[in-house]
């Protein structure tokens, strides 16, 4: 069976549908989104009605939590996207943030588990960012394969035999007995290092993992945040758009 496990489309439709089409494309039988639908763009309402349409399973993410009001507002009001959270509210409606408030923290398949981040700490939306998060995450299951989302970054974690954990963003990767696999499979609409969505499609029967890149208009994407105080990526400000870091 192939999977297509997609994460942090941020209100971004156009990218959300190139990624959802190539993914059935790949002959995707199953498509996962770990969450973050909503927040930084201003296409919350679009991209909602593809997860629902589009999605097998959809995970809660910490802007989805924000947006349908379950983070304390002490905790989001000084985040500049707040504002954004609060017009995705209006043009939601009460239904849909019920539907979003609903949505589960995890999700378990019988060869992999998935989180938005930590899969230690789903509901605090933890991320794993270095050596020791990605430890922690592995003694908290004992999953072989785990997919996360949050920090936008396209990154595996893989933890050998001997207790050491090796860090690795290769493009395609076969499972191999005995080792350990978390995988962030990046952003789909708001990308930090290259203007490039990111995805991937995993076969629980080759035992493969495929990151699929698909580019787009990041800089349009970019002008939608109508002015609000966002520090573009760090390729962007480079002007370095042909040349993505991986």
């Amino acid at each position: 069976m192939k999977y297509a496990i997609l994460s942090d489309i941020h209100a971004n439709p156009l990218a959300f549908k190139n990624a959802l089409y190539d993914a059935r494309e790949q002959g995707a039988d199953k498509i996962i989104c770990l969450g973050d639908i909503t927040g930084y763009g201003y296409g919350a309402l679009a991209s909602y009605e593809l997860a629902v349409g589009k999605c097998d399973v959809w995970l809660m993410g910490n802007h989805d939590a924000a947006c349908a009001g379950i983070l304390p507002v002490q905790e989001v009001i000084c985040n500049p996207n707040y504002k954004v959270d609060c017009i995705a509210r209006d043009e939601l409606g009460m239904d849909r943030l019920e539907h979003i408030a609903a949505l589960p923290y995890t999700h378990e398949e019988s060869s992999f588990v998935c989180a938005h981040g930590a899969f230690s700490a789903p509901y605090s939306f933890a991320y794993i960012a270095c050596e020791r998060d990605a430890m922690i995450d592995f003694s908290y299951s004992s999953a072989r394969l785990v997919f996360i989302g949050h920090t936008h970054k396209q990154e595996t974690w893989c933890l050998t035999g001997s207790g050491r954990i090796l860090r690795t963003e290769a493009a395609f990767l076969c499972l191999q007995p005995g080792l350990r696999y978390i995988v962030n499979v990046g952003s789909v609409g708001y990308p930090r290092r290259d203007p490039f969505s990111s995805y991937a499609i995993y076969d629980d029967v080759a035992e493969t993992i495929e990151i699929r890149r698909l580019p787009f208009d990041f800089r349009h994407y970019l002008d939608s945040f109508a002015g609000l105080p966002f520090q573009p990526p760090a390729w962007l400000l480079s002007g370095d758009t042909d040349s993505p870091e991986y």
